[in-house]
């Protein structure tokens, strides 16, 4: 914010807020993992590394090549970020898929903008879902379980079906049989009527 003194520019106000505390918050609300990577043009060095031993956390300033990361001290998120900050993820958006602490973690980075529209870096939102791919694991089990059931039960009713109608069909041709027979034993004699000649 420009402070005026006599319709003289004097000076810049600029209020500022650590974003650890919210990102704390914002972790501690879901199963979220949130990493800040802050563009290293933005950033003064010598000041960056002061201020984030001052707060007794990781100050790797060659990490990444383009960022410096806040808002993660987690060493097993940390290094994950060396992997996962690509230039196809961060700046299309790309879904990322990364096992942490034994579970299952996908996201994307955010585009950070400042109040004058300028990108200043990414923000990184992992969700476990660990829970959810078990879900549909057993899902698809499930289903699959009671597909093949269903299966062997219509199988099962259709042999019986088929196989009643088959004795069924055999019975008839056995009857048939038995009715021919029963008439090629009996002697068939045919009597003409003789009429006298005119």
């Amino acid at each position: 914010m420009p402070i005026h003194k006599q319709n003289r520019l004097i000076g810049y106000l600029e209020l500022g807020e650590d974003i650890d505390p919210i990102i704390d918050h914002l972790t501690s609300e879901g199963n979220n993992i949130i990493s800040v990577l802050i563009l290293k043009q933005l950033v003064h060095k010598k000041a960056w590394i002061e201020g984030r031993q001052l707060l007794d956390e990781t100050a790797d300033w060659e990490l990444l090549s383009d960022y410096v990361v806040s808002g993660t001290d987690d060493p097993e998120i940390i290094k994950a970020l060396s992997l996962l900050a690509t230039p196809a993820t961060i700046n299309d958006a790309e879904t990322v898929e990364i096992i942490l602490n034994s579970k299952i973690h996908r996201g994307r980075f955010l585009n950070m903008m400042d109040v004058g529209g300028r990108s200043v870096g990414s923000l990184l939102v992992l969700q476990d879902v660990q829970e959810i791919l078990n879900n549909h694991k057993r899902s698809t089990l499930m289903i699959t379980l009671f597909s093949g059931l269903m299966a062997v039960t219509l199988f099962w009713i259709a042999s019986n079906i088929l196989g009643r109608a088959d004795r069924s069909l055999r019975m008839i041709r056995e009857r048939l049989g038995e009715e021919k027979s029963e008439e090629e034993k009996v002697p068939v004699t045919f009597k003409f009527k003789q009429e006298p000649p005119d």
